[in-house]
């Protein structure tokens, strides 16, 4: 897990589509990353802790802007 707090470059904006989470890895750690309608960035572990799967591959519920 990370715990510094250092900036890194993910990848450039128009590679992120609106409510499209998409896998990236900084320092071996896997991250899923989406934007919202507004441009607003989010992040969060790519690992479901209750199964497993990657969030990635899910969806983002704009209602909330989650992963589901």
């Amino acid at each position: 897990m990370m715990i510094d707090h250092n900036w890194y470059v993910i990848g450039e904006a128009d590679k992120f589509h609106s409510n499209s989470p998409k896998k990236i890895l900084i320092n071996n750690t896997p991250l899923t990353v989406w934007k919202d309608n507004h441009e607003r960035y989010s992040a969060i572990y790519d690992v479901c802790p209750h199964r497993g799967a990657s969030l990635s591959k899910g969806r983002i519920d704009i209602t909330t802007n989650c992963v589901v």
